[in-house]
């Protein structure tokens, strides 16, 4: 799931990460961090250079991660949206 991404929004850490699993679902390129594609050791330096130069678009990257976090992936919105499995599947 990429639990270590979301502890890494928790405290605002700019992210780069590959695209493996589900990773493209939680974060967005751009928005969240950056995405290099699996096996391609050139992409990944790419995208860690920028967030490292880049200082500013990574502050902002890491702010929108950390709402993006609180916003979907607090234990509030896990108890609601487990709640909604159970209800639907109950009916």
């Amino acid at each position: 799931f990429g639990r270590v991404l979301l502890e890494a929004w928790q405290v605002k850490t700019p992210i780069v990460a590959t695209r493996v699993g589900h990773i493209e679902t939680i974060i967005h390129h751009g928005a969240h961090g950056l995405l290099a594609p699996y096996n391609d050791d050139q992409a990944l330096a790419e995208a860690l250079l920028t967030q490292l130069t880049n200082r500013d678009q990574a502050r902002a990257m890491a702010e929108t991660a950390h709402t993006h976090c609180r916003e979907n992936f607090s234990l509030i919105e896990y108890n609601r949206q487990a709640e909604e499995i159970y209800t639907n599947a109950l009916d």
